[in-house]
């Protein structure tokens, strides 16, 4: 939804991690990518998969915050008319500034709300992680 988030984790909901994030934030913004309605599709080459396999000696703690914008309709047609006027369009064309500037909205709405809400959960969600790595009860 507009302004809210989810926290999509690459494991599944039986892995450890899946536990830690909802003993963490709560049970009703984690989701695992795997869900079978999940929020977003299955991402590859996460920063923090990267530095597990890399530095595997160390533990890392990693999720994708997903801040909900616009209808998917309304995103993939911005997505779509962005690619066309990138390939078809001269840059300065009125059509290919219409269409990186709906793709913009799409991904950061102008919103002053939004914004403000968007802020405020971060701030939020880095607050609850620290909590959490320090041991602190969390939520």
């Amino acid at each position: 939804a507009f302004g809210t988030y989810k926290l999509l984790l690459p494991g599944g909901a039986d892995s450890e991690a899946f536990s830690w994030y909802t003993n963490a934030f709560g049970n009703d913004c984690v989701e695992p990518l795997d869900a079978a309605d999940a929020t977003a599709y299955k991402t590859s080459g996460l920063f923090g998969e990267w530095l597990q396999r890399h530095f595997g000696t160390r533990e890392y703690r990693f999720v994708v915050a997903e801040f909900g914008t616009y209808g998917l309709i309304r995103i993939l047609g911005a997505i779509r008319a962005e690619n066309r006027a990138n390939h078809y369009c001269v840059e300065g064309n009125k059509i290919y500034q219409s269409a990186k500037a709906e793709l913009f909205e799409c991904f950061c709405p102008s919103d002053a709300s939004w914004k403000k809400q968007v802020v405020e959960s971060g701030l939020k969600l880095v607050a609850q992680a620290t909590r959490a790595l320090n041991g602190d009860e969390c939520c």
